[in-house]
């Protein structure tokens, strides 16, 4: 939303570029609630999928031809990881790392970011990085990882941890507001 439509995000400023969300588990009816509870003014810059190809067959290809009709697109958040990869019948790092670097080359090839959404393991563990699902090929072929994580499902607080290649680790506490809707 923010990047959509420039408005500021944690008293820093954002341009103004178009955002595709691939919001893969969800429906347009979600999505429209969702949308409404942040804003009542909508974006012409916020472009939605709930239907898309996996990596096994076309979504690149989908990618890319969005990319060519909206060029000052700067973000793809891809919610989630999991709806994309296809039916591979056992993880390994091989398979993860592979299906990682689909996704980097396209966000390289196109100067963009390309945002994961990515479920974590129930157990924990000390270091959040570890709880990602599946193996550290998929930590290990990412620029960064951000986990954000709240212990318990109706706290109002999570901790957002930041690492990654050229982003110093950071850990941060939000807090939530109550919901408009």
């Amino acid at each position: 939303h923010h990047i959509s439509t420039g408005t500021p995000l944690w008293d820093r400023r954002v341009s103004r570029h178009a955002v595709l969300y691939l919001c893969l588990e969800d429906t347009l009816q979600r999505v429209q609630h969702r949308l409404y509870c942040m804003s009542e003014e909508g974006t012409p810059n916020a472009y939605f999928a709930t239907v898309v190809g996996t990596l096994a067959d076309d979504l690149e290809s989908q990618i890319s031809s969005f990319l060519l009709l909206h060029p000052d697109t700067v973000l793809i958040v891809v919610d989630t990881f999991q709806m994309v990869r296809g039916s591979s019948n056992e993880p390994s790092y091989g398979g993860d790392y592979q299906d990682m670097q689909k996704l980097k080359r396209i966000a390289d090839a196109h100067n963009i970011t390309v945002l994961l959404v990515h479920h974590l393991r129930k157990q924990g563990d000390r270091d959040p990085v570890n709880r990602l699902s599946g193996t550290t090929g998929i930590s290990g072929a990412v620029d960064a990882v951000f986990v954000l994580d709240r212990k318990e499902r109706a706290q109002n607080a999570a901790l957002l941890v930041c690492t990654g290649r050229d982003v110093e680790y950071r850990e941060l506490e939000l807090r939530f507001s109550k919901e408009r809707c």
